[in-house]
């Protein structure tokens, strides 16, 4: 619809802003897209920002496929997250939300895997050898 695709351009539009004062952590979980997955990941992220570092909770998913995630929607509106209109956690960033050209420029960027075996073949391409804990 309109609503969203408007909606959709103005968080593009507002694309993550990077702190050059914080070292930036991205948080992932597996592409999957799970509860669990992505409640960790969210939850993780909320707990290593801080003044040093600007941590991001990021799900391997468009932010329009969130909705289709009806245990996560969940949970999320039960813990009292702050929520888009379509339900996503507002906090959270969406792999289609990210401006990957400035992640590659961030040279002290890391990553948190959260709910993984290994790293997916697109989080390898901004994150090899960086990776701070799994």
């Amino acid at each position: 619809t309109c609503e969203l695709m408007d909606a959709k351009r103005a968080r593009l539009g507002a694309e993550l802003p990077f702190d050059a004062k914080r070292r930036q952590v991205f948080v992932v979980g597996n592409e999957a897209g799970d509860a669990d997955s992505l409640v960790s990941a969210y939850a993780m992220a909320a707990r290593l920002d801080g003044p040093e570092v600007q941590a991001v909770a990021l799900a391997q998913m468009p932010r329009e496929e969130f909705r289709l995630r009806g245990d996560a929607l969940a949970l999320f509106k039960r813990a009292g997250s702050k929520l888009e209109a379509g339900g996503s956690p507002a906090r959270m960033r969406f792999w289609d939300e990210v401006d990957w050209a400035a992640v590659k420029q961030l040279g002290s960027r890391k990553v948190v895997l959260t709910d993984h075996n290994k790293m997916t073949e697109e989080v390898a391409e901004f994150f090899e050898g960086r990776v701070q804990l799994i």
